[in-house]
């Protein structure tokens, strides 16, 4: 007598498939699995340099003609701490514009590592910016002369007694890795 394949056999064989599968499975499953685990550290990088200078008192007395001079330097170093990070800096001249004054930036000394910022500025309202300026994450210093000069064709009796406020702005920003 030949068997048949009924529906209740074939439902049964199926359940029987389904539960050797999952023992099967189950098994080698185990066997690969594993556990890691693990410690680690992070630190944060010493970075900062955003700094802001009040000019109008060594411009004090500049008259119609006449040039100064301000020597300053920038630098990823503070103190003993020198920043960890490459830097991208921009320096900026803000003023209130009630004198005609004319802003000229020109690095000093020797060119060190990294780059300076440009020497052509790009003017927005009463503020010129000068960008480019790299440091790398290695002690740097940067020296800068700024001349500041007040043109002889605008000499007027309006500019008599007038002040000016005039900041020196450094900004610095990590550098931004490059992509891959």
């Amino acid at each position: 007598m030949r068997k048949h394949l009924t529906k209740g056999r074939i439902i049964a064989y199926l359940l029987y498939l389904a539960m050797a599968c999952t023992v099967l499975l189950g098994v080698t499953y185990a066997r690969y699995q594993s556990v890691v685990t693990g410690t680690g550290t992070a630190r944060t990088a010493a970075m900062e340099m955003n700094t802001t200078i009040d000019m109008s008192s060594a411009l004090r007395g500049l008259k119609p003609g006449e040039t100064k001079e301000i020597q300053f330097e920038v630098s990823n170093k503070k103190n003993a701490d020198v920043s960890e990070v490459a830097q991208d800096y921009t320096i900026t001249i803000v003023t209130t514009g009630n004198l005609p004054l004319i802003y000229q930036l020109a690095s000093a000394g020797d060119k060190g590592k990294g780059s300076f910022a440009e020497a052509s500025a790009s003017s927005e309202g009463d503020s010129q910016v000068w960008t480019g300026g790299f440091l790398p994450a290695a002690e740097t210093v940067h020296q800068y002369r700024l001349t500041v000069i007040w043109p002889v064709e605008n000499a007027d009796e309006r500019f008599a007694g007038e002040i000016d406020l005039v900041t020196l702005t450094v900004d610095a920003k990590q550098q931004e890795p490059e992509s891959i």
